[in-house]
């Protein structure tokens, strides 16, 4: 078991913590980006204001950039298009009422 889960270390699956376990996808750096993603997401001062006002878990919302100063989010059956205040640090505010995502 030591040598499996050293191989695993060394193949890039596992962390070199407790938690010694085969890639899921069988591509570790696939799956290991994708999780710093995830994490880069939920510490985005502007994804948690998003998830707030939709009242909507961070990883179910979907970001659309339109230009570096404009942004629409949907999820959570809501849409809404956010812009940047000011070219100074993250203040995002609402640029349109949040509104039920049209059926298709």
């Amino acid at each position: 078991m030591r040598w499996f889960a050293l191989g695993m270390l060394l193949a890039g699956c596992a962390a070199p913590t407790t938690d010694m376990r085969p890639c899921a996808t069988g591509d570790c750096a696939a799956e290991a980006k994708a999780e710093q993603t995830n994490k880069e997401l939920r510490d985005d001062p502007f994804m948690q204001r998003v998830a707030f006002d939709f009242g909507c878990p961070i990883d179910s919302l979907t970001v659309t950039e339109f230009t570096p100063l404009s942004r629409g989010v949907t999820g959570c059956g809501k849409r809404a298009t956010y812009a940047k205040r000011g070219n100074i640090g993250d203040d995002w505010v609402i640029d349109t009422p949040i509104a039920a995502t049209p059926a298709k």
